[in-house]
């Protein structure tokens, strides 16, 4: 208590000091919403209704999320979650100019363009870190930082050239770091297309060594577009889709399926169609993935991000 009184008595408010930041706060309040509003074509026709039916949405979002993490599923993630997925799979030529970007910004900490950078790289993650915000469909939900992440990377790229012209070797300097950098699109995009959202650096072993560590290799959805085939094939069959059954009519209404296709529930399909998403199974499911033999599976790198299982 004397150590609060004490430091109470010591504060002193000055409004003239503390007016310019509310003056610089204030205007997220108002522009915020208006740029929503703006480029969210769905809530033009009834703004207040539907803005207020978002916010109801993401309140919903604050409840039981699961997630699959090293190996074990989580109704709430811890709060390294957000810190170990951008580590895994942030690209490490990105990364690792990330650290030496982060060396020329402690050279300037108090730099404002340099807070302003590092302020925002970190407080999406710290935010998803929190115990009372959830976690789960690995790094989609922190997106926000890495915008901020790669400036702080550019800055690395920046010191290591300004290294290079002490030696006159900028110009070695260039095409080494431009064969890395062609180098980590094709290992991260050519190879992983159109899987992208599965790839893993090599800290984690790739998609293979992440899956064997227990990661969650496939959360939105993306392998049943490689699926297709397989379901027109056997078009004369009813397929139970175990997980986000309604990504398939979107197929569906862009003429990708054949209407004869017809889905179902356990009881009355010929084959389940199972997403590797480990966080949404319940024990059959995992029953499944460990011991069931599938009749069709997307891969991705000697990986399975999908797989097929015939029923009857």
């Amino acid at each position: 208590r004397k150590i609060l009184s004490l430091f109470l008595g010591k504060l002193k408010f000055n409004f003239r000091e503390i007016l310019p930041i509310f003056s610089k706060i204030a205007p997220m309040f108002i522009i915020s919403p208006l740029v929503l509003t703006a480029f969210w074509p769905y809530v033009w026709k009834d703004p207040l209704s539907r803005i207020l039916e978002y916010a109801l949405f993401t309140k919903k979002l604050t409840q039981v999320r699961y997630a699959y993490y090293f190996g074990k599923v989580f109704t709430h993630a811890p709060w390294h979650y957000p810190f170990v997925w951008s580590l895994i799979t942030i690209p490490l030529i990105v990364l690792i100019m990330f650290f030496i970007g982060l060396f020329k910004i402690h050279q300037k900490p108090y730099a404002r363009t340099n807070m302003f950078i590092l302020f925002n790289a970190l407080l999406v993650l710290t935010i998803v870190a929190l115990p009372i915000v959830p976690k789960y469909d690995a790094e989609r939900n922190f997106l926000p930082a890495f915008p901020f992440i790669c400036i702080i990377s550019g800055l690395g790229v920046k010191q290591i050239f300004d290294f290079a012209r002490k030696f006159k070797a900028e110009r070695l300097a260039f095409i080494s770091y431009l064969v890395l950098f062609s180098f980590t699109l094709y290992h991260s995009i050519i190879k992983y297309h159109p899987y992208e959202s599965s790839y893993f650096n090599a800290i984690v072993g790739g998609l293979k060594g992440a899956e064997r560590k227990g990661f969650e290799i496939e959360y939105w959805g993306n392998a049943f577009i490689g699926s297709l085939p397989f379901l027109n094939n056997h078009a004369e069959s009813t397929f139970w889709v175990y997980h986000h059954p309604a990504r398939y009519r979107f197929y569906d209404i862009r003429g990708l399926l054949k209407k004869e296709i017809k889905f179902g529930d356990k009881d009355n399909a010929d084959y389940l169609v199972l997403l590797i998403r480990q966080g949404s199974f319940d024990q059959e499911m995992w029953r499944f993935y460990e011991c069931e033999e599938p009749v069709f599976s997307v891969r991705v790198l000697n990986t399975n991000l999908l797989n097929i299982y015939k029923l009857r």
